[in-house]
């Protein structure tokens, strides 16, 4: 369907399936989504497929990469498998990497309960690479 749409109907866009609950845990953050312009919830083809695409690539790719990297991860996130996340990681062959996991922070982890830590977490990586 994805292919279809983006050949003939290219400027389709489609629900994303995002909820803004699926974000944050902080109300006041969801009452900031619901009024934000800027935010929305459809999705064209291309992206979608772009986004898959590049997924494989990066997977395919992992043992290529070289620069050092943080990934944080939400430990409750519905929107990207933090699961997946971690095996990328694992594949990855940089050998200046680390893993944070915020175990009660949904998808945007810096926009959630655990902001502090994650950009503490942040600025000390940040640190080690002068």
């Amino acid at each position: 369907l994805a292919r279809f749409s983006n050949k003939w109907l290219p400027t389709l866009t489609l629900y994303n399936e995002i909820e803004y609950r699926d974000l944050t845990h902080i109300s006041e953050k969801l009452a900031e989504y619901e009024s934000d312009s800027f935010r929305h919830d459809k999705v064209c083809a291309a992206i979608y497929l772009g986004m898959m695409k590049n997924f494989d690539f990066v997977f395919e790719n992992a043992e290529n990469i070289q620069l050092p990297l943080i990934f944080q991860l939400a430990g409750h996130d519905r929107i990207v498998s933090t699961t997946k996340s971690k095996e990328l990681f694992q594949a990855i062959a940089s050998e200046n990497k680390k893993i944070e996991v915020y175990a009660e922070s949904y998808h945007e982890i810096f926009n959630d309960i655990e902001q502090d830590l994650c950009f503490k977490d942040l600025k000390t990586f940040l640190r080690t690479l002068k």
